[in-house]
């Protein structure tokens, strides 16, 4: 089954000179239901798989378990939505080996 691409549009793992934030795994879903990403809640076990499998790397601060991610603006979302739609839409020019 492939990954949520709503994942990618929410946060990032790898945004350079952003300011990222601990998030537990349990925050990271309740951020995702209320904006309307999935519509129904995963398990933690099942979020945190998909995390690690989209390069966002767990982390430990105290006693909680987390990660560290760039929580996108509601601005940066609708322009990034309108960016990957257009992607999509265009068609290859590069030629298809076979």
């Amino acid at each position: 089954m492939p990954f949520p691409p709503q994942l990618s549009r929410l946060a990032s793992f790898c945004a350079s000179g952003n300011k990222r934030e601990f998030l537990t795994t349990a925050q990271i879903s309740q951020k995702l239901i209320d904006f309307g990403s999935i519509k129904r809640p995963m398990s933690l076990q099942r979020l945190g798989m998909i995390l690690q499998k989209q390069g966002f790397c767990p982390k430990r601060v105290g006693a909680s378990r987390g990660w560290l991610v760039y929580q996108s603006s509601m601005e940066e979302v609708k322009i990034n939505k309108i960016r990957y739609a257009k992607a999509e839409n265009q068609p290859d020019n590069q030629p298809t080996f076979f």
